[in-house]
């Protein structure tokens, strides 16, 4: 009795497509913010190196 039942594939998969849009928007979401500081920052030494 000490064997550890593993559920099989299929019920796996189901659970994987159901996870994948929240998966995909947390991708997406990290995504977006790296681009928006990576933004900032190229603006921010922009605006020191003109002197404004």
């Amino acid at each position: 009795m000490g064997v550890l039942v593993i559920a099989h594939a299929g019920d796996w998969l189901v659970n994987l497509v159901a996870f994948l849009p929240v998966l995909g928007f947390a991708l997406w979401l990290g995504f977006v913010t790296l681009k928006n500081r990576r933004e900032e920052k190229r603006d921010d030494s922009g605006q020191e190196e003109r002197g404004g």
